[in-house]
């Protein structure tokens, strides 16, 4: 099984190739920074919630027309489940 900056880089390619974008791109959007990605290839660490807001950064705002990779887990997104509760009781 891939660890955690595995996975991460596993997403990010395939957000990456369906957005049609740079890695360099992806890691300004994601973290604010357009060389992190690069540093994470690299060997360089980022903490547990770091790697977990990235990962649901790529969910809320993964393209629709994409699938997502299979053998990791997507998370849960909480605008849209926001948005269930609110539409279950308005």
């Amino acid at each position: 099984m891939a660890n955690q900056i595995e996975q991460l880089l596993t997403v990010v390619d395939a957000y990456c190739a369906a957005r049609g974008i740079s890695e360099a791109r992806a890691s300004t959007l994601i973290f604010n920074g357009g060389g992190r990605i690069k540093q994470l290839r690299d060997g360089r660490d980022i903490g547990v919630l770091t790697s977990l807001s990235a990962l649901r950064w790529l969910s809320d705002n993964w393209p629709e027309e994409a699938e997502w990779p299979s053998d990791i887990p997507r998370p849960f997104s909480i605008s849209k489940a926001a948005e269930a509760v609110s539409a279950c009781h308005p």
